[in-house]
């Protein structure tokens, strides 16, 4: 072969190998494959790496959990238990959540949402800035700071902009066809099973049962807009109070104690179980009994007035 033609060959093979040697470089450093397809959050699983704070920043809100045991507590509700499903569904973008692909620049967003995840030490375990939902499927735009670089990642990171949404609710849910017997104040009416009319131990049975379903009805999932440690809850400025006790079938008892200036309505609620309950209701006591104990919760104003106002009528 020409020598002259040897050269120039072995200048062109040269040239391919660093055209693609610079390729590959810009490919790492900007497409970081060491990145696609691996965990988000693969440094949480390190035995060092404690989770002390999940801290979620939204234009409007900011939610801090707090890790208790094997609960965790919303800071900004005065350190009241946080939604089961949201801690869920938490831990399972931690497992899962993986790069999907790398994004291009996009203009920073006042909507978007920075979750950081804090560990011993005020350390920070991980950081992502959540800009948007990609189509239908769990996959979002984030960015991340560490790598000052932008990735569609998998997972669900659509979080609640209200403080309700944050907390365990609802407080009972009770449906009329489980309901045993009905205590307010200074009355008691029960029947011996669904379907029956409620009637007194005097035998006088109660005639608005439409008002009574009414009630019930907003027991059926009874949330709450607030919530405050017994500590922190002054009962001197509310000097109306009512109570009722609410007994299913199965002998678990809501006890509610209401209290009311006017225009704010709480309520305290305890469980408390018949004379003969079942393994049913004293199982759901010693499970639950927790996210009751020394709290006291705010009602909206129409559920708070309808349990106020309500008046049993009887007749023989």
């Amino acid at each position: 072969m020409n020598p002259r033609h040897i050269k120039i060959a072995a200048s062109m093979a040269i040239c391919s190998l660093l055209l693609l040697f610079f390729s590959l470089q810009w490919i790492y450093s900007h497409q970081r494959p060491h990145l696609i397809g691996k965990l988000v959050f693969a440094d949480l699983k390190a035995a060092d790496n404690q989770i002390k704070e999940i801290i979620v920043k939204m234009p409007d809100r900011t939610i801090t959990l707090l890790p208790d045991n094997n609960h965790w507590l919303v800071k900004e509700a005065d350190n009241y238990y946080a939604s089961f499903d949201i801690i869920q569904h938490l831990y399972t973008n931690f497992e899962n959540s993986r790069f999907l692909r790398q994004q291009e620049e996009i203009a920073p967003s006042e909507k978007e949402v920075e979750l950081r995840i804090v560990g011993e030490d005020n350390k920070e375990l991980s950081r992502l800035l959540i800009y948007k939902r990609i189509g239908k499927e769990n996959s979002w735009l984030v960015r991340v700071p560490s790598e000052a670089k932008n990735f569609i990642i998998s997972g669900n990171y659509s979080f609640p902009e209200d403080m309700p949404s944050w907390v365990q609710q609802p407080l009972m849910s009770l449906m009329i066809n489980d309901l045993q017997s009905v205590k307010t104040d200074d009355t008691k009416v029960s029947r011996n099973s669904a379907g029956k009319f409620f009637t007194s131990a005097d035998n006088k049975r109660l005639t608005n049962n439409g008002r009574l379903k009414t009630v019930v009805r907003e027991l059926g999932y009874l949330s709450f807009d607030d919530v405050l440690s017994a500590q922190n809850f002054d009962d001197t400025k509310y000097p109306y109070h009512r109570s009722y006790e609410f007994a299913d079938f199965s002998g678990l008892v809501y006890r509610l104690d209401l209290y009311s200036d006017g225009y704010e309505y709480w309520v305290n609620l305890n469980l408390l179980t018949t004379s003969l309950p079942t393994l049913t209701a004293n199982d759901y006591i010693k499970h639950n009994a927790f996210l009751y104990d020394g709290w006291f919760f705010k009602l909206s104003a129409a559920t708070g007035r309808l349990l106020f106002q309500y008046k049993m009528q009887l007749t023989h």
